[in-house]
């Protein structure tokens, strides 16, 4: 029973990390001062997310998520990023989102939990 209520506790545990994430995310793109992605969660969400809002590729959407790390991620989608840019123009928090995307630091290896972020973007969720 211990062992039960222990995993429940993680589980309940990760679906709020999960939701800090996509908050902070969100509060970057309406941010008047520049705030960079710290983690590859939030990479993995705003990533998502991009490629729902610009309409990306599947085939685009599989490199991303078939890398085994954040930069190289990164490297994957900033040629389509860096396309789209003039696309977006004038949408503040798009801008902002395409240069957190471009100018992250974020160093993680992609894990099933920052998979599953990207998907929560990519989803709208």
């Amino acid at each position: 029973m211990q062992g039960l209520l222990k995993l429940l506790f993680i589980k309940e545990v990760y679906l709020v990390v999960k939701e800090i994430v996509k908050t902070a995310v969100e509060t970057k793109m309406t941010c008047r001062s520049v705030s960079p992605i710290i983690s590859g969660g939030e990479y993995c969400y705003a990533c998502g997310l991009m490629m729902r809002i610009l309409g990306a590729g599947q085939e685009l959407i599989q490199s991303a998520v078939s890398q085994p790390d954040v930069p190289s991620m990164q490297a994957a989608v900033k040629p389509f990023l860096e396309s789209e840019r003039e696309r977006i123009q004038g949408e503040a928090r798009y801008e902002r989102l395409i240069n957190l995307l471009l100018q992250s630091k974020a160093d993680d290896k992609l894990t099933e939990e920052t998979l599953e972020l990207f998907d929560m973007g990519l989803k709208g969720n």
